[in-house]
């Protein structure tokens, strides 16, 4: 979330697109375009909550080129209406714009890339192509299976339409056109070393380019974050997955979506590489899917995230299947059977889920805690002094920052905080290496130094931190909020052998 929304804001502000807040730049560790997508959104206004409304434009957007998405398939209403009923009433749809990340973004460009290739390829269209491959992986470096089979699957396209050979231009050029910019942005933004370990990755897989009889795989409790050992685990898990079973997506396992409508999906997808007409839509889907789900069965760690694609995709397929059934001779009272009881059935089983959300939005407040805690720290420090007070948190200060009143500075509560690889950027001038040394430091210096506990969570290691100060300082309690959670406490010296 700070890896997005600060660089917007600070790029809002007509300062450099890093994450900073006035004591050395850090560079994102995301790519840069959810953030860029973010930036207009606070020169309207530099609440960092601007996000939500970027979020609800782009689900608007996603609605929309899903909408044109299933009116190239089929003409017909009902299952038109079938389908954006089955995407807006989809629980990872609408609970994700409530969150800075970059799936959002990711979204329409996913139903986009499927409408291009449901499209002639025109000139305009092989640069919106062109710019969809590329906003992938400038939206999510995950993503960069979707990027390379697109690329792939767009030039099959061009090269097998009507009137291929005076399209083998646009083919070539299409690759041109995608390849410069591409590795030029690869190049800027991973550098050498970071694109030498993806290749070293990909080689895994084969033993004669790893040059070793292994190929290359890590052993069992290897540390490594990326190993095709992790196939054998993961792959299964995440296919599971999409049959509807649950798995973790950040800190959610709800299914994708009910087990019978994934089944119908992927049956509907099989069943249209049958046809003519929709074998290369049909072969596209499956591509993009397996492609991405292999490469992040890779990964250590298993998020339904890394494979959101995984969400429209069964849901054309849905479509795909009602569409393949209108086109069989006389089975036109089954598939009204079919179609009605799907509608029915899948009301009345989430209708109930459903009907939640809409009166959780019209009804419910959720109460902002750490919003409110900032808000607490303002009350008790409504005076500016000189110097500042200094405050030792176990928030993240970027969030501290986003409401602050500033009449006072940070410190770190424990060493193990979020971005402890670059302390001095992050907090401010000091060393790092002995906290306690530096309050000690601080308070012969002649500042005051408080306690702030909201933030503590579930983290044993912060309530670890919180409960040795008492060992070598005196904390007297001078604030008592949030029903007892947003307490601060004033640091003193305990006696002179101490000090």
């Amino acid at each position: 979330t700070f890896h997005y929304i600060v660089p917007a804001r600070n790029f809002a502000k007509g300062e450099d697109f890093t994450i900073s807040r006035g004591y050395g730049n850090l560079k994102p560790g995301v790519p840069p375009l959810y953030s860029l997508i973010l930036t207009p959104f606070y020169l309207i206004n530099s609440d960092p909550r601007m996000f939500y409304f970027a979020n609800v434009l782009l689900s608007l957007i996603s609605l929309y080129l899903f909408y044109l998405v299933l009116k190239r398939l089929t003409k017909n209403k009902w299952l038109i209406g079938l389908g954006l009923f089955l995407f807006v009433t989809n629980f990872y749809l609408y609970w994700y714009p409530q969150w800075a990340m970059a799936e959002n973004l990711l979204l329409p460009l996913i139903i986009g890339s499927f409408y291009l290739i449901l499209v002639r390829g025109s000139l305009r269209n092989i640069f919106l192509a062109a710019f969809v491959a590329i906003a992938f992986y400038a939206t999510k470096y995950v993503a960069a299976p979707l990027a390379l089979f697109y690329i792939i699957i767009f030039s099959i396209k061009l090269f097998f339409e009507k009137e291929r050979y005076r399209k083998i231009g646009q083919y070539f050029f299409f690759l041109f056109l995608l390849g410069v910019p591409l590795m030029a942005y690869l190049y800027y933004r991973l550098g050498i070393s970071h694109i030498k370990s993806f290749i070293e990755l990909v080689a895994q897989f084969f033993p004669v380019l790893a040059g070793t009889s292994k190929g290359g795989v890590y052993l069992a409790g290897d540390s490594s974050w990326t190993s095709p050992s992790y196939l054998l685990t993961n792959f299964p898990r995440y296919f599971k997955a999409t049959l509807g079973f649950p798995e973790r997506s950040l800190w959610d396992f709800s299914p994708i979506m009910p087990s019978y409508l994934a089944i119908i999906g992927y049956l509907g997808i099989v069943l249209s590489l049958l046809k003519k007409q929709t074998r290369l839509f049909a072969a596209a889907l499956l591509t993009l899917l397996f492609g991405q789900i292999l490469f992040v069965s890779t990964f250590y760690a298993l998020d339904m995230r890394y494979v959101y694609n995984v969400i429209p995709t069964l849901i054309v397929g849905v479509i795909l299947f009602f569409i393949f059934l209108r086109g069989v001779k006389r089975q036109k009272l089954i598939f009204w059977f079919l179609f009605g009881g799907l509608f029915v059935f899948y009301s009345l089983t989430n209708g109930l889920r459903i009907k939640n959300q809409i009166v959780l939005n019209l009804k419910y407040a959720e109460v902002p805690w750490y919003y409110i805690s900032v808000l607490r720290l303002n009350d008790y420090f409504q005076m500016r002094q000189s110097p500042k007070p200094m405050v030792i948190s176990p928030m993240i200060p970027y969030l501290i920052d986003f409401y602050s009143n500033g009449n006072y500075n940070l410190l770190p509560l424990a060493k193990a905080q979020e971005f402890r690889s670059e302390r001095e950027k992050v907090w401010g001038p000091g060393d790092y290496s002995d906290l306690y040394a530096l309050y000690k430091k601080y308070l012969n210096g002649g500042y005051e130094l408080y306690v702030s506990t909201y933030g503590l969570g579930i983290e044993s290691y912060l309530h670890e931190a919180f409960n040795n100060l008492y060992k070598d300082f005196d904390l007297t309690e001078v604030q008592n909020e949030c029903f007892t959670q947003c307490r601060i406490y004033k640091m003193k010296l305990k006696n002179a052998k101490n000090n």
